[in-house]
């Protein structure tokens, strides 16, 4: 674990609150953008023993009660499900569009 990723896992232990990413990005020295790679990071690798770190849109913040931890994935796994979905229309739109090109290619 890197010094940045143990300034943010001190940072969200330290707060009882949710925090902003701005906020939290800020007090961690580290871009928004490196911030959510950094995020990403202790969900995926469970960093935090005893703790699951949630989001909502208050912020940031650890949580170790079941209720709040199943809110935080509902709200996660349907946003998931949102981005599939548009991926999916994007991808028919891509392939609709390619088979006209074809089309069009083939008619000179």
């Amino acid at each position: 674990m890197n010094q940045q990723t143990t300034n943010v896992i001190s940072l969200l232990c330290a707060f009882r609150t949710p925090i902003k990413m701005a906020e939290l990005a800020i007090k961690a020295n580290v871009s928004q953008r490196l911030l959510r790679l950094i995020i990403a990071d202790i969900r995926e690798n469970n960093m935090i023993d005893g703790y699951v770190l949630c989001s909502s849109d208050e912020g940031y913040f650890l949580s170790n009660d079941a209720d709040t931890i199943n809110q935080f994935l509902n709200r996660y796994l349907s946003y998931a499900f949102s981005m599939i979905k548009t991926s999916k229309a994007a991808k028919a739109f891509i392939s609709e569009q390619q088979t006209k090109d074809i089309q069009l290619n083939l008619q000179f």
